[in-house]
């Protein structure tokens, strides 16, 4: 007698068969939830996978479910992986999706049921958004395009008890009117600050330190107003047409002083006095010394001629 197959009509008796897409995965109980693409009167239902499937579904996967009842529904086959690669898909508890596509899970970390993650998704399954429920940490993402912090008429204030950090490849502050920068001390006195507008730049601050491997400073007009400087190099130059220097009293020491005047160097003083440990040397082409009252010259030995 010949071999023969028997086909029977599973879907005959079947009010749920056809294509869905599953939202959330319940490794712990086994179930999946899954949104049924045709028309229903629930569209988000749970569903056992087959014993092939249980541990591969991946929320946005599309699957073939098939059942009797609405509330005994099995995933009978794998239709298409989801197309997202851009992120991990979670494995939840809970999920609800919106009409646009967009979606919410509850992400169980690493099996851990005491380690929630609320995530939400948009419609083209990149994650936007995250709230760690255990670390109490959220984040807002934009996988693509621009992220803005907008308002019509009022002010946008970022309040931290611990640090506000921003990296990013450039980073541009600008203001319409002005900018400031203030460290607010412990004792409520306000500390250093940094203020710019559209016309100067105010640094106020208790102790200003630069530290840099060269510097350049181009003012067009320069003013300095204190009680001290303090200067230390290895080497000075200084340029100008015209240098003016006006002091109540002028100390200088030096091993070696060498001075060049091209033209005319003249002092005017009350008196002068001259002390020279060795020799007092003068040469000139012509020497004129003019005394309007005394003149002396004492020396042990002089010599004329």
């Amino acid at each position: 007698m010949p071999n023969t197959a028997k086909i029977y009509n599973l879907t005959k008796n079947a009010p749920c068969f056809g294509p869905a897409r599953v939202l959330a995965v319940d490794e712990s109980a086994n179930l999946v939830q899954v949104r049924l693409l045709k028309t229903t009167d629930r569209p988000e239902v749970w569903c056992r996978p087959v014993l092939s499937l249980a541990q591969s579904l991946v929320s946005g996967d599309e699957v073939l479910v098939m059942g009797e009842r609405i509330n005994d529904i099995y995933i009978v086959d794998l239709l298409a992986r989801s197309r997202t690669t851009d992120v991990k898909q979670p494995r939840a508890a809970l999920a609800t999706e919106t009409k646009t596509g967009a979606f919410v899970v509850i992400d169980t970390e690493n099996s851990n049921a005491d380690h929630e993650v609320i995530k939400v998704f948009s419609n083209q399954k990149k994650l936007v958004f995250e709230y760690d429920a255990k670390s109490e940490k959220a984040r807002i993402f934009a996988p693509s395009g621009d992220l803005d912090l907008m308002t019509e008429t009022g002010d946008i204030a970022l309040n931290a008890a611990g640090k506000i950090r921003l990296n990013a490849e450039k980073i541009d502050v600008t203001g319409r009117s002005a900018v400031s920068l203030g460290v607010s001390r412990l004792t409520g006195d306000s500390g250093a600050s940094l203020a710019l507008d559209s016309r100067k730049v105010k640094i106020d601050s208790p102790e200003i330190k630069i530290s840099a491997g060269r510097g350049s400073l181009f003012f067009t007009e320069l003013r300095y107003a204190g009680e001290k400087i303090f200067a230390t190099a290895g080497y000075i130059q200084i340029m100008a047409r015209r240098l003016e220097t006006a002091a109540k009293t002028i100390l200088e020491k030096a091993d070696n002083v060498y001075r060049k005047v091209k033209q005319l160097s003249q002092l005017q003083a009350g008196r002068k006095r001259v002390l020279v440990d060795e020799t007092f040397y003068v040469k000139s082409r012509r020497s004129v010394m003019k005394s309007d009252k005394n003149f002396k010259v004492k020396s042990d030995k002089i010599h004329l001629g």
